[in-house]
């Protein structure tokens, strides 16, 4: 087992910056998720920790040892790849000893290995098959048996579950977690499914256009994000954004109005500089159907615009006037489009972020698992994040369309 560290990562393709300043720590035994949209440089990140990239600027540690420019071979790694990457002549059992045969193990040795990983990972009955008589689960298993065949310091995994139909992902997720329990070997696992994200990590890293967004726990990623893009990028249905003016007073403390309510704030979360102008952020699941029953809500009218029966919930679909939410209804509510239906909102379970910046102006609530381990340097320059700006440009248009931004070239 090992740590991993990347610090001060650069990765450049020509003048277009991929991954930028990333500063980021693995500790040993950890399963960590690189989580982000699509070009977000997750791959990236990961092949300069294989090897196959090499870092425009900045050093990626193995343990105590700078690993720019080793070769892949002499890391101590294991990748799984999205696309299986099987041999198509080579039977199961072949597949599963090539890295030995080529690393001139001994024959015996390899074999009691290849019986125990098969073994493990129920390959017995399918040694003798070639890759193309094997389902996508089969396949999958394979790959990672070959990983497992090295025992090496570091496991890689690139999106290495979303050829897989969805009963399939379910079940590889668990698999996969079983195996890092028992094997205990730092694993980097990449992915664009912020639901494999959230039920495999330990830490979940999230990224955004090339830069280190927060890490943090699961839990904490969800209850507190540090920026507009993470709160609206983990979960689902994702957060609902709204725009917000907030007040300070010394008699009535802290209130945001909007929707045309006013919502309590707390006011000692408050972080310094927070404006008058404000995006507030509510989950789904903090909108209610129902009475809250310490009174913590705030009641809202609102119109049923679409149903969306999950089968153990539904999303529905509401205006609040012209702004749309979203919100969580239990099975069999009877709600129907054109209904009119009286919410309540949990004003204790708001989140507030800078209309200009995208970052939270509220500190973790005290008593949380957070003491939310924001990435260093991000959001105390305030340095606007193009996907956040994005969002922000959204919700501010009142066609509410994605408005196209270009990235700034002095970020």
């Amino acid at each position: 087992m090992a740590e991993v560290r990347y610090e001060g990562v650069y990765k450049l393709f020509g003048d277009d910056a991929v991954v930028e300043n990333l500063n980021l720590h693995v500790a040993d035994g950890e399963f960590l998720v690189l989580v982000g949209p699509s070009g977000c440089g997750k791959t990236t990140s990961l092949r300069m920790l294989a090897g196959f990239e090499r870092p425009t600027y900045g050093r990626v540690w193995i343990d105590d040892a700078v690993v720019n420019t080793v070769p892949p071979k002499a890391r101590d790694i294991a990748m799984v790849f999205q696309s299986y990457a099987l041999f198509p002549h080579m039977t199961v059992r072949q597949n599963l000893a090539f890295g030995t045969k080529v690393r001139r193990e001994p024959q015996q040795e390899a074999r009691a290995r290849v019986a125990e990983v098969a073994d493990l990972l129920g390959l017995t009955p399918l040694l003798d098959r070639r890759p193309a008589a094997l389902s996508g689960g089969q396949r999958q298993r394979v790959a990672l048996g070959r990983a497992l065949m090295r025992r090496p310091k570091v496991f890689l995994m690139d999106e290495p579950l979303s050829n897989l139909d969805a009963a399939l992902r379910v079940q590889m997720r668990t698999e996969l977690g079983h195996l890092h329990r028992r094997f205990g070997i730092t694993t980097v696992y990449v992915t664009h499914d912020q639901v494999e994200a959230m039920t495999m990590g330990d830490r979940i890293a999230v990224m955004s256009e090339g830069r280190l967004q927060q890490v943090d726990t699961p839990e904490t990623l969800y209850d507190n994000p540090a920026t507009l893009f993470v709160a609206t990028f983990i979960g689902s249905p994702k957060m609902n954004v709204v725009q917000g003016r907030l007040t300070t007073d010394r008699g009535e403390g802290a209130v945001v109005e909007c929707l045309g309510v006013r919502l309590p704030v707390d006011r000692t979360r408050l972080l310094s500089g927070a404006r008058e102008d404000v995006l507030l952020g509510i989950r789904p699941e903090d909108i209610a159907w129902r009475a809250i029953s310490d009174g913590s809500g705030v009641c809202l009218m609102a119109e049923v615009d679409l149903v969306e029966p999950m089968g153990h919930e539904a999303y529905v679909r509401v205006l609040v006037g012209a702004t749309p939410l979203v919100t969580r209804f239990p099975p069999r509510s009877g709600v129907r489009s054109h209904d009119q239906i009286e919410l309540i909102l949990d004003s204790s379970r708001i989140h507030l972020f800078d209309p200009t910046t995208g970052v939270s102006l509220l500190a973790p609530a005290s008593g949380s698992a957070a003491a939310a381990a924001r990435t260093p340097g991000y959001g105390a320059d305030e340095r606007r994040d193009d996907k956040s700006r994005e969002i922000i440009e959204s919700i501010r248009s009142p066609a509410g369309r994605t408005v196209s931004v270009r990235r700034r070239s002095d970020n």
